[in-house]
């Protein structure tokens, strides 16, 4: 689900310290299956091509049975998977570079605005707000600077509140270069993400 993969990244990458990505949870790749660790290591979906774009040898590894001595009854599992995987749109690096909608494009808008704002990666001080409804709302400070981050933690649902009177004023929404202002109440589209700055 594409709005709930945004509203976890949106929590990992506006959260303080070091975040942790696992290869392609930022193109919303799922696993063939659960109950085994071999799953966890599926090659990366670079294109819709036979291999995926991992490489041009026509082989995988986790196909091939001399990988996995432990499992008795090995059964090549990746190629069937990956057959009806390609067949959903957006599951590629590929298909979802060109798209400013697109997951990848998500995390990556993120991962710049992490590395560009101290204070997003390394706050002094998080003041978090209450009687929100279905939203995060957190003000993070660092000496004279400081981000406001809202998140809508409901995918389906628009959630709105009364803003804290502290959060009325104008600022530009990081996140899509927008101004706004905000008077008594805010309205946050379902999964919506909001980093704003007054500065």
């Amino acid at each position: 689900d594409k709005g709930r993969a945004k509203v976890a990244a949106s929590l990992l990458l506006t959260s303080p310290g070091t975040p942790y990505i696992y290869y392609g949870e930022e193109i919303g790749m799922s696993q063939a299956g659960v109950f085994d660790d071999m799953y966890r290591r599926s090659l990366m979906q670079w294109d819709v091509s036979a291999n995926a774009g991992f490489n041009t040898t026509g082989k995988r590894w986790l196909d091939e049975a001399s990988w996995f001595p432990w499992k008795e009854k090995f059964e090549p599992w990746w190629k069937v998977d990956w057959e009806k995987s390609k067949k959903k749109s957006y599951v590629t690096v590929a298909q979802q570079s060109g798209d400013n909608t697109s997951l990848l494009s998500f995390y990556k808008k993120l991962i710049l605005l992490r590395n560009k704002e101290l204070v997003l990666r390394s706050p002094e001080s998080i003041k978090l707000y209450e009687a929100t409804g279905n939203a995060w709302v957190a003000k993070y400070t660092r000496g004279k600077n400081s981000l406001w981050i809202i998140l809508n933690l409901d995918t389906d649902k628009v959630t709105n509140f009364k803003a804290p009177n502290v959060l009325h004023g104008a600022y530009l929404n990081l996140i899509n270069d927008e101004l706004l202002t905000i008077g008594d109440e805010l309205v946050v589209e379902a999964g919506e993400l909001m980093i704003l700055s007054s500065e």
